[in-house]
């Protein structure tokens, strides 16, 4: 009978991550293979063809019972469109260039695996560095023979270069992980399938019900924020706008979280959740601003889009796209994980 000393560590499973890396004899970094603790050659055989059989297993069983794409679509708007407060989870927006980016969130993604079935998810820390740490995300499509690892990359330096405490850089961790699962999921299930009931969602929660027009929705929005502190020049500096014209739907999602971790989860002030805007930009928005307010005091109608009513499946024309909410998502260098400031 073996000790717990006498028998040999379990080899780890096929989907591990991250696998580790070792130097190669020139100095550079090397993607190793995990095997077991034996240097039996019988052994190392074995052990690969389990883990072989293994995923044939999994392969055929996914095939065996294929996913619906009609239940999925079904089954993730049941989900994300339960309640207003679900589909405030469905999204998430951080500041970028004293602007905010906006995307699908960890909570969209977990209800996305979950009704997409036939997925093997992983997720785990990989490194962590004098000013980084760095996650990787697995996800893999059983079914159609598909996978995707990403990695992903957040600063540990918070203001004056000063390396975060060691809590925070747990904290920082366990995003990292999160966001690298979130983004394997939504790089593996293509985006047309989910897209239509994220866009729902954002409906739901700035609560578009295709009466009440949409420049109405913008005004409360704006009244809400300016009552809490906040200054307008400031608020359409963070949307990157000229004017309330100019905003859209994804703006009013944005507002719309910003407004809850000012005054209901207290994470942010106001002046914080929307700061001066920096340079010449400062300026050209207090202009924009003092004319969008100027306008709405002689208007007869509420300033908004042509079109005062939004219906399910339309929005208020966009700007020119920013940058890719979902690779594309990194917090600027002085973001702090304690100012409420997560991307998932």
């Amino acid at each position: 009978m073996q000790t717990n000393e006498q028998r040999p560590q379990e080899p780890a499973g096929w989907m591990d991550v991250p696998q580790p890396e070792v130097a190669a004899g020139n100095g550079t970094v090397v993607e190793a293979e995990v095997l077991p603790a034996t240097t039996d050659p019988g052994d190392v055989q074995l052990y690969r063809a389990s883990e072989a059989a293994a995923l044939d297993v999994q392969v055929a069983t996914a095939r065996a019972y294929p996913r619906s794409i009609v239940k999925f679509e079904k089954g993730l708007e049941a989900m994300a469109l339960r309640t207003r407060a679900i589909a405030d989870d469905c999204t998430y927006a951080v500041p970028k260039g004293g602007q905010k980016i906006i995307g699908p969130s960890v909570r969209l993604a977990e209800m996305i695996q979950c009704n997409y079935q036939n997925l093997v998810v992983e997720a785990g820390f990989l490194e962590e560095g004098a000013r980084h740490v760095i996650a990787v995300g697995t996800c893999r499509d059983l079914e159609n023979n598909n996978a995707n690892r990403i990695q992903v990359t957040r600063p540990i330096i918070g203001k004056g270069g000063k390396r975060y405490p060691s809590h925070m850089v747990e904290t920082t961790i366990a995003a990292a992980i999160s966001i690298a699962r979130r983004n394997a999921i939504i790089a593996t299930v293509p985006r047309p399938l989910w897209d239509p009931c994220w866009h729902k969602a954002k409906l739901l929660a700035i609560g578009a019900d295709g009466h009440t027009p949409f420049a109405q929705r913008v005004d409360e929005a704006f009244a809400a924020l300016l009552k809490l502190g906040a200054e307008e020049a400031n608020i359409l500096s963070y949307l990157g706008a000229e004017g309330r014209a100019e905003v859209g739907v994804d703006d009013i999602v944005a507002l719309r979280l910003k407004y809850r971790a000012i005054a209901l989860d207290r994470e942010v002030s106001a002046r914080e959740a929307f700061p001066p805007p920096r340079g010449p930009d400062r300026e050209a928005a207090q202009k924009s601003a003092d004319a969008a307010a100027q306008a709405l005091k002689g208007a007869e109608k509420p300033v908004g889009p042509p079109n005062h009513e939004i219906k399910e499946g339309q929005q208020p024309p966009k700007r020119k796209a920013g940058p890719d909410p979902i690779h594309d998502d990194e917090p600027p260098d002085d973001w702090e994980p304690a100012k409420g400031e997560d991307d998932g």
